[in-house]
This record gives structure tokens, C-alpha cells and sequence, in this order.
């Protein structure tokens, strides 16, 4: 629940007018996305997911960090 509440939190500061808040609150989704995708192959390496479950989790993790990423660079040299 906690994790969730940070995530809206963040996400509702993104779309601050003080630059300095937006990327305070884009590093903070970006720590989560790399959190995240931590929980995600620990669980496939202690949980022994099938393999289709698998790869929906690793795909789910790539494209969460990748999108941040994405939206970093985007505030990075806008």
C-alpha cells in the first residue's frame, strides 16, 4: 500500500510547474521501476514461475524500466 501511495504521490507531482519537483518525483518513479523489476526477477528465481509466467514478469519489468527511462530523458534535455 505503501508503495502504491508513493507511486501516485510522484505521479502527481510530475505535473508540477517547479522543474525541480518534476524531477525529484521522475527520479522517485524510476527507483521504483528499478525496485520493481529487483522484486520481479527474485521471484522468478525463488518462485519457479512457468515458463509463460515467466516471461510476461521479465517482460512487464523491461518495459517499466525502459518507459521511465525514456520519460527521464525527456525532462533530462527538454
Amino acid at each position: 500500500m505503501a508503495a502504491g501511495i508513493f507511486v501516485i504521490a510522484c505521479a502527481l507531482l510530475r505535473e508540477s510547474s517547479n522543474r525541480i519537483l518534476i524531477m525529484a518525483s521522475q527520479c522517485g518513479l524510476l527507483l521504483y521501476a528499478i525496485i520493481s523489476s529487483v522484486f520481479i526477477f527474485m521471484l522468478i528465481a525463488v518462485g519457479y514461475p512457468t515458463a509463460a509466467a515467466a516471461v510476461v514478469l521479465i517482460v512487464t519489468g523491461i518495459i517499466n524500466i525502459t518507459f521511465s527511462a525514456i520519460d527521464s530523458c525527456k525532462l533530462l534535455f527538454d
